[in-house]
């Protein structure tokens, strides 16, 4: 009973955080498009530490802190921090397979929570939550 508990509590909290991420994903993928020219760009040499280190150390904590809680309380319950560490794992490598299959990185403008009306990146900011980067190899 323990296990099946345990089991559902993951299953839900993974698949239901990819179902609500993925077409938030997807459309923003369709809508990629160049970063503005006055826009500041991470080398690509600098992304892992700026954004993708940052991010996987606290995923696998959540993931491990969940497993532990699970296993040492016998509690299913921590299996769902350990569902959503998992799904969010899970994002980033289909969003790796995306950008290897578009032929360039996809990057989050850093957007301000209020664009002025006179920002010369307020439309970038608006119309496309990802921008697309091709670089010569």
């Amino acid at each position: 009973m323990s296990v099946g508990c345990a089991l559902l509590f993951f299953v839900t909290t993974f698949s239901a955080l990819l179902k609500a991420r993925r077409p938030w994903y997807e459309a923003r993928l369709e809508n990629l498009t160049p970063p503005a020219p006055t826009a500041e760009v991470i080398a690509r040499d600098k992304t892992f530490d700026v954004l993708s280190q940052n991010l996987t150390k606290p995923l696998i904590l959540v993931l491990l802190v969940g497993l532990a809680l699970a296993y040492a309380t016998g509690l299913p319950v921590g299996l769902i921090l350990a569902g959503v560490g998992a799904a969010m794992l899970w994002q980033s490598r289909w969003l790796a397979a995306e950008e290897k299959r578009l032929g360039g990185r996809v990057l989050g403008p850093l957007a301000p929570v209020r664009v002025a009306a006179d920002d010369p990146n307020g439309t970038a900011y608006r119309q496309s939550r990802f921008w697309i980067v091709r670089e010569a190899s």
